[in-house]
């Protein structure tokens, strides 16, 4: 949505209580593989232009999974 001088808004929605226990379920699921992955020297992730060289540690880092 754009306000009236042009700026771009987010819009919030409402967020269905019902899939919480099974969005918790995953990420434990994604944040255990990221651990097994850095445990056996997996290379990690791409990143987009340049913020490999912005960001050093992120392309180990789990928030850039």
């Amino acid at each position: 949505m754009k306000s009236k001088s042009g700026i771009t808004r987010q819009r919030r929605l409402p967020f269905p209580q019902t899939i919480v226990p099974a969005l918790k379920q995953q990420l434990q699921k994604v944040i255990a593989a990221h651990e097994t992955d850095l445990k056996t020297k997996f290379a990690g992730t791409f990143l987009p232009d340049q913020l490999d060289r912005k960001h050093k540690n992120a392309v180990k880092e789990f928030i850039w999974q």
